[in-house]
């Protein structure tokens, strides 16, 4: 009798390390994680007006995806960036690129000013709810614009070379 409780102990306490070891409710889901996530459908991509920007650390894709899934089509913005092990990637849904980019102008205009800033540093970003961040920071009168794909993961920052450049060819590969 005294076996078979330890045993029936033992094989509860596996159980509950194992479910909680295989808990993935911490992970956020992104919109585009969410969307193309779901089992016992059938689910397209297609990628269209793919550009590449290069900064003097690499380089950073984008391309817009359409996914379709049963009779839903969704749109997105997505950005690759590779490293040397591995390529991140964030996806920007299209019901928030409208909020992206007046983000980025509202940036833009705050550069402008923040670029006369006595402080020895200082940083401004805005972020998606998905992770996605794009800012830019003043250090010693210079003004540096970066996007970083996923805040939560390392190796995932790409400077932009012309802020401009950047937002003129995100508005027309989401055309």
């Amino acid at each position: 009798m005294k076996k078979i409780v330890i045993l029936s102990l033992l094989i509860s306490m596996c159980v509950v390390v194992y479910s909680q070891q295989n808990d993935n409710s911490n992970v956020p889901k992104t919109k585009f994680s969410d969307f193309t996530a779901r089992s016992g459908q059938i689910i397209s991509f297609e990628n269209f007006n793919k550009t590449t920007f290069k900064s003097l650390y690499g380089s950073l894709t984008a391309t817009k995806k359409i996914v379709k899934r049963a009779d839903e089509k969704k749109v997105f913005l997505m950005f690759e960036l590779p490293s040397q092990y591995t390529t991140r990637t964030s996806a920007i849904a299209e019901e928030d690129i409208k909020d992206l980019i007046n983000a980025i102008a509202t940036l833009q205009n705050d550069a402008s000013i923040d670029i006369n800033t006595t402080s020895e540093y200082m940083e401004k970003y805005y972020m998606t709810e998905d992770n996605f961040k794009i800012g830019y920071y003043v250090s010693e009168k210079k003004t540096t614009w970066y996007v970083d794909l996923d805040t939560r993961l390392s190796e995932s920052t790409f400077f932009i070379k012309d802020i401009n450049d950047f937002v003129q060819k995100i508005q027309e590969i989401i055309k």
